[in-house]
C-alpha cells in the first residue's frame, strides 16, 4: 500500500510540498513484532509545520507502533524516520526530544508521586530559558483550569481525564517542534475534550506538526487536515479527513 506513486491505493493524496521542508517525514517503515508478524509493513507519512495529520484504523492496525517507532521506541527493521530531511536513525528517544519531538502514550503517563506542578516543570527539563518556560507554564495552566485548581496535588490523586491533561500538558512545557499524540482525546469528557482541541489548534498556529491517533475517523473530523488509514500494519488510504469519513475508504479501513 506504500511505495511508488502507482502503488497507492484508491483516494490517495499527499500535499503539495510546501516552499520549506516538512517537519517529520516516514518512509517504508517495516516493523515486526517480537518473534512474530509485521506490526507495520511499509508505511509512509509526511508531516508539515502547521498541520494536524490523523493516523486511523482499528485496534491492532499498527497506529501506537507507529509513534513508538516514530519517537525512537522501537527500532524498525527497515526504512527512515526523518525530521527536516535528517535521517534520526540510531538516535534514542531522549535525543530526538531535545530535536523538540514530543510522544504521549495513550491514556498518558504521569508521575503519580509528584505534584501537578512538578509534572510540568519536569516537561520542560531540557530547556534553558526559565522566563519562557514560566510563561509557558502559566499558558497550560490556563489553557487547562482543572490543573491550575491543583498544582500541589500529588497527580495519582487527579481524575481520568485531569491525567490526560496534565500529560498533554507535560509534552507541551518541552516547546515541540513535533507531537506525536496517541489517542488524545479518549477518555475526556466533552469540556476537557474541547480544550485539547482548542490547543492542538493553537499549537498548529505555532507551525508544529502534529500526528495524532484516533481508533474511529468520525472523532477527527474537527481537527484533522489530513487522515491516513491503516489497516494490518498497511496504509489503505491517504487523504483529508472528511474523504475518509465521505467514501468507500472509511469501510476498506474498517472491515
Amino acid at each position: 500500500a506504500t511505495g511508488s506513486p502507482s502503488s497507492r491505493p484508491d483516494g490517495w493524496s499527499e500535499p503539495a510540498l510546501l516552499p520549506r521542508c516538512c517537519v517529520l517525514e516516514i518512509r517504508d517503515l517495516r516493523v515486526r513484532y517480537p518473534r512474530g508478524p509485521l506490526a507495520l509493513d511499509g508505511v509512509s507519512l509526511i508531516a508539515h509545520p502547521g498541520e494536524v495529520i490523523a493516523v486511523v484504523g482499528p485496534n491492532g492496525a499498527g497506529k501506537s507502533t507507529l509513534l513508538r517507532a516514530a519517537a525512537g521506541f522501537i527500532a524498525p527493521e527497515a526504512g527512515t524516520v526523518s525530521q527536516d530531511r535528517v535521517s534520526l536513525t540510531g538516535l534514542a528517544p531522549h535525543q530526538r526530544a531535545a530535536r523538540g519531538i514530543a510522544y504521549a502514550p495513550a491514556r498518558g503517563r504521569i508521575l503519580a508521586a509528584l505534584s501537578v506542578w512538578d509534572n510540568l516543570v519536569i516537561g520542560a527539563w531540557l530547556r534553558r530559558d526559565r522566563e519562557a518556560v514560566a510563561r509557558d507554564l502559566a499558558r497550560v495552566f490556563e489553557w487547562f483550569p482543572a490543573l491550575e485548581e491543583r498544582p500541589c496535588r500529588p497527580a495519582g490523586a487527579l481524575s481520568g481525564g485531569e491525567r490526560q491533561l496534565l500529560a498533554f500538558g507535560r509534552i507541551l512545557m518541552s516547546a515541540p517542534r513535533v507531537l506525536l499524540l496517541d489517542e488524545p482525546l479518549a477518555g475526556l469528557d466533552a469540556e476537557e475534550r474541547r480544550r485539547v482541541v482548542s490547543v492542538i489548534n493553537v499549537v498548529k498556529g505555532q507551525e508544529a506538526a502534529v500526528v495524532l491517533t484516533e481508533h474511529h475517523p468520525a472523532g477527527i473530523r474537527e481537527i484533522a487536515d489530513r487522515a491516513y488509514g491503516l489497516k494490518g500494519g498497511r496504509v489503505v488510504f491517504g487523504g483529508s479527513a472528511e474523504a475518509l469519513v465521505r467514501t468507500s475508504a472509511f469501510t476498506e479501513v474498517y472491515d
